[in-house]
């Protein structure tokens, strides 16, 4: 007997709500912090590390692999 997978449309029609999902809660989720009061992640930076620190950079990048390790490891899970 033949295993049924996921229609190839069906999956794509996911991804690409997903996607939208998120585009609209950043749109929507950005925009309602910034009107609380959270300060921006550069201001952050700029106070925790200084003004022009060279260890801004390396703490972007590891925050950013964070994320997109995160985000990666949720989808795998997803599908």
């Amino acid at each position: 007997m033949k295993k049924k997978g996921v229609n190839p449309m069906i999956k794509m029609n996911r991804k690409l709500s997903l996607f939208f999902i998120g585009i609209l809660a950043a749109a929507v989720g950005l925009p309602a912090v910034y009107a609380v009061g959270v300060p921006s992640f550069s201001t952050i930076l700029t106070a925790v590390l200084g003004a022009g620190s060279i260890w801004a950079y390396g703490v972007t990048v590891l925050l950013l692999g964070t994320v997109l390790f995160g985000v990666h490891k949720v989808i795998k899970a997803y599908n």
